[in-house]
């Protein structure tokens, strides 16, 4: 913001002073509009995963973390049930484990991107088995990022703020 603009020179005149503080009080720029909307988006509250996850021990485990870390979580056990999951609700960021019976990760996420092009839900990786090239597969079939397990609490605090 130019302050130039809102300096006062004494003695001060009434009209100044009405003058700076209407420009001081006008509404904010659109761009630090979008930076405040943007900051509250960050917060989890009232943010919405999907873990696409097979292994129940896996799902409660990182539901119990997600809930720790204040989203609120729906569960899908493989591709086709979070594509069916995805028909149903928008989700802010999906957590996608990459084999999985029926339709894998990367399957599913392909899908995903193709079925709605328009729509930028973050989806991250999870896998058991870091192997190379990996992580190139993953972003090549429309993945945000990755995540390998098991998953560890800071680690995927520091994903889930990278990418709110």
């Amino acid at each position: 913001m130019d302050l130039s603009n809102l300096l006062l020179k004494r003695p001060v005149k009434l009209s100044s002073l009405h003058d700076a503080l209407t420009r001081a009080l006008a509404p904010l720029p659109l761009q630090a509009e979008s930076l405040i909307a943007s900051q509250k988006a960050c917060d989890s509250s009232g943010r919405r995963v999907l873990l696409v996850e097979d292994n129940i021990s896996n799902q409660k485990v990182t539901v119990a973390m997600l809930k720790r870390l204040g989203y609120q979580t729906d569960l899908a056990s493989n591709g086709i049930e979070a594509l069916k999951a995805m028909e149903n609700r928008d989700y802010n960021i999906v957590l996608m484990d990459l084999r999985m019976p029926g339709m894998n990760g990367l399957e599913a996420t392909e899908a995903i991107r193709k079925r709605w092009p328009d729509r930028r839900t973050k989806i991250l990786a999870l896998t058991a088995f870091a192997l190379q090239g990996d992580r190139e597969r993953c972003l090549a079939a429309g993945m945000d990022d990755y995540i390998s397990k098991p998953v560890r609490m800071d680690e995927l605090k520091r994903l889930l703020k990278k990418h709110c």
